[in-house]
């Protein structure tokens, strides 16, 4: 199932910042667990949708940096990144919306991914988290257990990636370099 999420379209504008990007991704890296807003928005939509794990992932060119997560068993937990390749978060990006999946183990794209076997991911629900028209991660949901996802549940996981996309956005307008303006004579 996949959905371009048209209540989250915006006009074109450019996407993050590289240098903004990087500094978000090393902050997030030397957070502790559990100490952020997003890790803590992670475990209210885990909670609320009973879900075993929620990760709010930022994308890089070869790994996910996880700037929000709950659930996560170790060294996952500690090390907030996983190679890329491991990922569901890149065929959401890819999709651009939602990404459904209620049996991970019976999906092509992933049912012998690294993922199933090391964190036990046996559904996903994930869905593209942008600035601008830029595709930078993914806000996802796992289950230990196949499982249907409810209309709630993705309306649940829509609307707390609205609030992760600002979330993310003001961070990495704190991690943008400043604009120089030209002086008044």
């Amino acid at each position: 199932m996949s959905d371009d999420a048209p209540s989250r379209a915006n006009a074109p504008t450019p996407g993050p910042d590289p240098q903004a990007l990087h500094s978000l991704v090393n902050r997030a890296l030397a957070a502790p667990p559990g100490a952020d807003a997003l890790d803590r928005a992670a475990a209210a939509l885990a909670g609320l949708t009973g879900s075993d794990i929620a990760l709010v992932a930022v994308m890089c060119e070869d790994r996910m940096v996880f700037v929000g997560s709950h659930g996560l068993s170790e060294p996952w937990r500690t090390l907030r990144e996983a190679p890329l390749s491991y990922s569901f978060c890149r065929h959401t990006a890819r999709l651009g919306g939602l990404f459904v999946l209620e049996d991970a183990s019976t999906h092509e794209l992933v049912r012998d991914g690294v993922w199933p076997s090391e964190l036990g991911v046996a559904a996903y629900a994930g869905t593209a988290l942008r600035q601008g028209e830029t595709v930078v991660g993914s806000l996802c949901l796992i289950s230990h257990r196949p499982r249907a996802w409810s209309t709630a549940d993705l309306g649940a996981l829509q609307a707390f990636a609205e609030l992760a996309e600002g979330e993310v956005a003001a961070r990495l307008e704190r991690c943008s370099p400043p604009t120089s303006t030209p002086q008044q004579e």
